[in-house]
């Protein structure tokens, strides 16, 4: 998450990526208090309309600025992510038995083709990752491969009714991973204005297709629109300082994404999800217990098996 300077060798930390990065976090922990599926309440859509994918587009963004292959990328990713991940999955298939009182059906290796609610993305963005460093020629050849999931469902033909039994996104997230690998490589740094204005633009799309008539396809255009002004807008203006960029949000985002929903899942178990009384107390154990958790396991000398390092 560096950016190097074109003027000098010293690297530069792009500060408007933490705070992007952090405020993305928050709306993960956020969205997931919620009781309600996503079409039912217009928050928590709101929110799914373009948190995941923008946090894709981010990864995506500063994969391109890694080189190396397919070993480089797996040396990389096993101590940084994918183990916390595979340590996380283990949590919480105890988690599932101590609250169901029985083992679930779900297992480690459907963790990986289908996995448990909130822990696909780490999966996702390594198979995304795995595709951009095996297939170095071209990047634009990957990118209509991610986009021609999305051309099918123009033709009226769903993928996952001929896949079956894997995460859909898999299929159409990686299409968002891509536009952050370009913005970087290809496209490089564009006005800010013209970067916020496409964020505009996709916004706006975006709400149409969720409050409005128009279809999934449209919801795609409005995605990629969104991704791209967020991540243009951060490559433009990188020295955007906050208290935010410098916060656990942004330091210890993988710990937290892997482990708020833990607190949310307790707190369920032992709360009425109906009474007022759940929403402070969720927000309170995932937004300031599992941070304060985190902070307390990094005190221990193998803490970077359990969390992934600090970023």
């Amino acid at each position: 998450m560096n950016k190097i300077s074109k003027s000098s060798d010293a690297v530069m930390r792009n500060h408007t990526a933490d705070t992007v990065k952090a405020i993305l976090i928050l709306l993960v922990v956020f969205g997931h208090i919620f009781t309600e599926r996503a079409v039912d309440n217009d928050i928590k859509g709101a929110i799914y309309l373009f948190h995941m994918p923008v946090f894709l587009g981010w990864s995506g963004y500063f994969f391109g600025q890694s080189n190396g292959g397919i070993q480089c990328l797996w040396k990389r990713a096993w101590p940084r992510y994918l183990r916390p991940w595979l340590i996380a999955n283990l949590v919480f298939l105890a988690l599932l038995w101590m609250t169901h009182g029985k083992w679930p059906a779900y297992t480690l290796a459907g963790s990986i083709l289908d996995p448990w609610f909130h822990l696909w993305y780490i999966p996702c963005l390594f198979g995304f990752a795995m595709a951009f460093a095996a297939w170095q020629r071209s990047r634009v050849c990957l990118l209509l491969i991610f986009m021609a999931p999305h051309a099918t469902l123009l033709l009226g033909v769903d993928l996952m009714q001929i896949i079956g039994n894997i995460d859909n996104r898999y299929i159409y997230y990686g299409l968002y991973f891509a536009i952050g690998v370009l913005i970087r490589e290809a496209v490089g740094t564009i006005p800010f204005r013209l970067a916020i204005t496409i964020l505009a633009a996709g916004a706006l799309g975006a709400a149409a297709t969720f409050w409005g008539e128009l279809g999934r396809s449209w919801l795609t255009v409005a995605r990629c629109a969104i991704v791209f002004g967020v991540i243009s807008a951060m490559d433009a203006r990188p020295g955007w300082q906050t208290r935010l960029g410098s916060s656990v949000f942004a330091t210890e985002n993988l710990a937290i994404y892997l482990y708020h929903y833990a607190a949310i899942m307790i707190i369920r178990e032992v709360s009425d999800i109906e009474s007022v009384a759940y929403w402070p107390i969720a927000g309170f154990a995932s937004l300031v217990i599992v941070p304060l958790l985190i902070k307390l396991i990094r005190r221990w000398p193998a803490n970077e098996l359990l969390l992934g390092p600090r970023i």
